[in-house]
């Protein structure tokens, strides 16, 4: 994705630094999300939430776009369930591995002196 961007735009000194921000910005919000997914997967059975809650259309259609958001990362029964893995690991974690890369460059597109 850095590397697209990077070839479209070819931002040059302080546009890569920006690029960069943002994009750590994207990866550490990411892991915010996927470090909730896993707390909930590996909860104890009994503190699971129990409830599936509405289906997200008619919660996006009555709850105001805030409260959305924090029902969603709130996660439902169905957050606890690991539905797949990729050699014995799931999708949560992969997730978080893809991330942390994401994270790693953006820090060296930071950092990096060369323009």
């Amino acid at each position: 994705c850095l590397r697209l961007l990077f070839a479209l735009h070819n931002p040059k000194n302080y546009l890569r630094h920006i690029y960069g921000v943002i994009i750590l910005g994207i990866g550490l919000f990411g892991i915010k999300i996927v470090a909730r997914h896993i707390w909930l997967i590996n909860l104890p059975p009994d503190q699971q939430p129990t409830s599936c809650g509405m289906p997200l259309e008619v919660l996006f259609q009555r709850i105001p776009l805030n409260g959305f958001i924090s029902y969603v990362l709130r996660g439902d029964g169905e957050c606890a369930k690991v539905t797949w893995q990729v050699f014995g690991v799931s999708a949560p974690n992969i997730v978080l591995l893809l991330f942390s890369m994401t994270i790693l460059m953006s820090i060296c597109v930071i950092f990096n002196r060369k323009a």
